[in-house]
């Protein structure tokens, strides 16, 4: 196997990760621009949330920029060294479960408030909050 097909199979992935990655976050700051800019009549606190998550975004997208600096750029040709994961993608793991949570329970209140049913929204947030779990952000860090 050559060189070039071995980084074509990691850093290429990670490059190419890495693109698709700024492009959706682009439309998503696109999407929170307009949001904000067309006059919404939700409550304030919905707002706030969907401020978080557009904060949080934003420190997601710099925290993959700057972990793939560090396998394409830093590391390069220490391949010991891409073995070990970096406090950076046990961040990026967290960030995503916060995101991710917040954008089910904003869906939970949007169903609670189309249906005024309970069953359907503790459902989900049930489901939803096992993503927060203490088990597996612990198993991140190594515990």
């Amino acid at each position: 196997m050559s060189a070039g097909s071995h980084l074509d199979n990691t850093l290429g992935a990670i490059q190419i990760a890495s693109i698709l990655s700024s492009v959706v976050f682009g439309v998503t700051i696109l999407q929170t621009y307009t949001y904000f800019h067309r006059g919404s009549s939700d409550p304030t606190l919905f707002k706030a949330a969907i401020g978080l998550i557009s904060a949080l975004g934003v420190l997601h997208e710099i925290i993959t920029s700057y972990t793939s600096y560090i396998f394409m750029v830093t590391d390069f040709g220490k391949p010991i060294e891409n073995l070990h994961m970096t406090w950076s993608t046990d961040v990026l793991v967290i960030i995503s479960s916060v995101m991710n949570t917040c954008n089910r329970f904003i869906f939970i209140l949007r169903i609670w408030r189309l249906s005024r049913e309970w069953i359907p929204a503790v459902v989900i947030a049930v489901f939803s909050i096992g993503e927060l779990a203490p088990w597996r952000t612990g198993a991140l860090m190594g515990e």
